[in-house]
């Protein structure tokens, strides 16, 4: 049932933005791609990570980020669809981040994490 709701959430989000987009100019149009490619967009980065698979606490690096997931570099076997709790700093925030998503890809690298809530990472102090 909490499937159904969240489908219904992204339904109702997918229809509003077609509805704002249908009223915007071409330029603003194109700012508005523009910034939704920079959200999306992944940073290489080598930050440690605090991480929790369900009852499983470890320590790794974070490899990419964006607004939306990222990548541990690890070694740390993962389920996809599992559930990831993380926390970081980034030298521009004095309090840690703390994320928590699904795990969406796996590789003999690491893992990818989609946020629950895209994060709010950039410009702050």
């Amino acid at each position: 049932m909490a499937n159904n709701r969240i489908e219904s959430k992204f339904e109702g989000v997918k229809t509003r933005i077609t509805e704002i987009a249908s009223t915007m100019s071409e330029s603003e149009l194109e700012e508005f791609h523009k910034r939704l490619e920079e959200w999306r967009a992944r940073k290489d980065i080598s930050v440690f990570a605090f991480l929790w698979l369900g009852n499983y606490f470890f320590r790794d690096y974070i490899k990419n980020i964006s607004a939306g997931g990222l990548f541990i570099e690890t070694s740390v076997p993962a389920t996809v669809g599992g559930t990831a709790t993380i926390s970081f700093a980034l030298s521009n925030n004095k309090d840690p981040i703390q994320a928590e998503g699904k795990i969406d890809k796996i590789d003999p690298n690491g893992f990818g994490v989609k946020f629950n809530e895209p994060l709010s990472i950039h410009n702050k102090k």
